[in-house]
């Protein structure tokens, strides 16, 4: 099993064990995925510079959007406005990330209630379910997900050329259309331990 994630590996590490781990979308990769932890031709030093920048200039417009937080990722900046109410401006956030964005060379992903800027270098699920394919050669995949930051790696379970199921967990916050390329969506986060079991029996038979 591995876990593709937004959160970075270190998060990741502290949580889980004996698992590969596919820190921030795939730009952090364990050793069987690449020898210098990231993807091939990644500028760590110039994307931190840039994000460095990009920080600051959040920073200071940020208190405009009541409710909302900056979280500070190791390769990226997420604003989050979960809880930030009904009157929070999510045009005006939108349009403050994109221009933040596109100073510092970076791009805005939308997830559930949250606007990531990532590097426009950095990679997406899709990309990390492909490299984890190209390396571990399986004879089938199953990729679960919960956010519009896994539409990429649903698209890839279904395009790779193996036995593939995309599984989405359907959510108020989450767009009905998101799920699209999912094979099968589950209610809820509560059906995945049922539907995992089901599967490994499912397996083993």
């Amino acid at each position: 099993m591995a876990v593709i994630s937004g959160r970075d590996r270190e998060f990741l590490s502290e949580r889980l064990e004996s698992t590969m781990l596919l820190g921030s979308y795939g730009v952090e990769l364990p050793p069987e995925l690449s020898p210098t932890g990231f993807p091939e031709g990644f500028p760590a030093g110039a994307v931190r510079a840039r994000l460095g920048a990009a920080r600051q200039d959040l920073e200071g417009a940020i208190s405009r959007f009541a409710g909302s937080r900056l979280e500070v990722k190791p390769w990226g900046l997420a604003l989050h406005y979960r809880g930030a109410g009904p009157r929070f401006d999510e045009a005006a956030a939108t349009s403050l990330a994109e221009s933040v964005a596109a100073a510092h060379g970076l791009k805005v992903q939308r997830g559930r209630l949250v606007l990531e800027l990532k590097p426009r270098e950095a990679v997406d699920k899709g990309w990390a379910m492909r490299r984890l394919v190209e390396v571990l050669a399986p004879s089938a995949v199953v990729f679960v997900g919960d956010d519009l930051g896994d539409k990429a790696a649903w698209e890839a379970t279904r395009d790779i050329d193996l036995p593939g199921l995309a599984v989405g967990i359907a959510s108020p916050e989450l767009p009905s259309d998101a799920l699209a390329a999912c094979n099968l969506v589950l209610p809820g986060r509560e059906a995945l331990a049922p539907f995992m079991k089901a599967l490994v029996q499912a397996a083993r038979g």
